[in-house]
């Protein structure tokens, strides 16, 4: 998806709701989430570099999309031993 200059103003309702569509899209595909590439000219992809030029929107980033989990450890392994965990 592409959105142009004139259009990528944070007030436009139609690009957002282009953007937001495009999110559940990839999500409902499976996919962790979306790379949001800036088209400014120095935009490129280094690796194991963090620009402003390439940000990642996924599931946890937005809020009311999270999972989350209410876990208690039952018990651990440590090499070949069980350590059980005290009441």
């Amino acid at each position: 998806m592409t959105v142009e200059s004139d259009d990528s103003c944070a007030d436009n309702e139609a690009t957002l709701a282009r953007m937001n569509t495009f999110l559940d899209d990839a999500l409902r595909s499976s996919c962790e989430g979306i790379m949001v590439k800036s088209l400014d000219i120095d935009a490129g992809y280094t690796p194991s570099k963090r620009t402003n030029a390439w940000l990642k929107v996924k599931r946890d980033y937005v809020e009311g999309l999270s999972d989350s989990l209410d876990l208690v450890p039952l018990g651990a392994w440590y090499g070949n031993r069980c350590l059980k965990m005290e009441r």
